[in-house]
């Protein structure tokens, strides 16, 4: 749905926020009879004429195209990197401060020597912003470099960087980020396009066509950082990935303790589902995101999540929950049913809730919670009766007390495989 809309309806045009925007189409892009481009006009509407981009050496003007075969023929720049070709705007009337979403889409046609380029540098007095990429990674730096995948060339993009201090993200022809770490949040006050903007070394100039650069005030959420990407793919024919979003929502176990290499389960279920979402930034390897609370309960998670989801865009929540419940509250089987059937209601009551409710058995406790564990997975099935979005999944009586860690709780190693090896058979 979120697709279809972006296809037909959303235009950036619409956004109240946006700062910056160069739009390759003819109206705003000045150029000779060779079709060399002079200036690249600011198309955001904020009056401030230090932001258009121009290039007043011929021998560094980039080539205007109407109609670009790599970017489903439409209009684009085409920067040559052999002739330094780049664009400058002047300083801006006011600094933009941070935190700020940029969006950038091309064709990178070839690396330098060193597998550098930079398609978009901010400068500013306490370092520079740049959506660039680095020894072949998809980069972005704003005083910390945070890297992404690592890619071959040539091919087209659509990347987007939300430049927020520890809570940056990284995107790249998906609606889901491909790394979320820290680039610092430095102001901006000017942007250069195709090279450093403090002109650095030669080997970071870009090579290929440029299409829609905008940048957006404040840090987009998911949904709306989303909605950028399946627009710019739609125009320019570049594939976006669209996996069902899911929230792996619970305790540590969802969290994946003693185990933050894989994230628990979660890194291993990657190549058969590649969209994992949530605010976890503990046991997060890049792109295996979680909400995984230690110690929650199915009451704590209840109270909180509203909370939890403000910014998600999710279809579907994977919950494993109650063993925090039995072992901290000293619930009864009975006490957490009830608390599960609650949990199952707000979730099904929230602002664009998800369509399907994964609710999963726990994993077994030895002697006395055996029991407890025991009614409350036996009991779960009937509450999942009650809630149509909810489905059952007979996920931890996979476990038996030897795919326990020493601590016996969590799941050792083999554990983690066994949860991963349902999920992939649920997948």
């Amino acid at each position: 749905m979120l697709g279809l809309f972006s296809c037909l309806g959303f235009n950036p045009a619409q956004r109240g926020d946006i700062a910056f925007w160069y739009d390759p189409a003819g109206p705003y892009v000045t150029r000779n009879g060779s079709n060399r481009v002079s200036l690249w006009s600011d198309r955001s509407g904020t009056g401030d004429a230090n932001k258009h981009a121009a290039q007043g050496a011929p021998g560094n003007q980039p080539l205007w195209t109407a109609s670009d075969a790599n970017l489903g023929g439409r209009p684009s720049l085409v920067l040559d990197n052999a002739r330094a070709d780049k664009l400058l705007t002047g300083t801006f009337a006011a600094p933009i401060a941070m935190p700020m979403t940029w969006l950038a889409v091309g064709y990178l046609s070839a690396f330098d020597s060193v597998a550098e380029s930079i398609i978009v540098d901010g400068q500013s007095a306490n370092k520079e912003n740049a959506i660039y990429w680095g020894s072949g990674v998809e980069s972005l730096y704003g005083n910390a470099n945070l890297g992404g995948r690592t890619v071959s060339v040539p091919y087209a993009f659509v990347r987007v960087g939300v430049f927020n201090g520890a809570a940056s993200r990284s995107y790249s022809n998906s609606i889901t980020s491909r790394a979320v770490g820290n680039t610092g949040t430095p102001t901006l006050e000017a942007l250069s396009i195709g090279t450093n903007l403090t002109g650095g070394a030669a080997n970071y100039d870009y090579c290929g066509s440029v299409g829609d650069i905008i940048g957006c005030a404040g840090a987009l959420s998911e949904a709306d950082v989303a909605q950028l990407i399946l627009w710019a793919g739609a125009k320019y024919s570049i594939p976006i990935e669209t996996a069902t979003a899911v929230m792996p929502l619970g305790d540590s176990i969802t969290r994946g303790y003693n185990d933050d290499v894989y994230g628990g389960w979660r890194r291993r279920i990657m190549d058969a589902h590649p969209e994992l979402i949530g605010r976890g930034t503990v046991n997060t390897p890049v792109g295996y995101r979680h909400q995984g609370i230690s110690s929650a309960t199915l009451a704590t998670i209840n109270a909180n999540i509203a909370t939890y989801w403000v910014g998600q865009r999710s279809t579907e929540v994977w919950l494993t929950a109650g063993t925090a419940d039995i072992l901290n509250d000293a619930a009864s089987a009975a006490t957490c049913l009830t608390r599960l059937d609650t949990l199952l209601t707000t979730l099904e009551a929230l602002p664009g809730p998800p369509t399907t409710i994964r609710v999963q058995t726990i994993t077994p406790l030895l002697a006395p919670h055996d029991i407890t564990v025991a009614t409350y997975n036996a009991g779960i099935p009937a509450v999942v009766a009650g809630h149509p979005s909810a489905v059952y999944q007979d996920v931890g009586g996979r476990l038996n007390p030897s795919y326990l860690d020493v601590d016996n709780i969590h799941p050792n190693t083999a554990g983690h495989v066994l949860l991963a090896s349902y999920w992939e058979d649920v997948l």
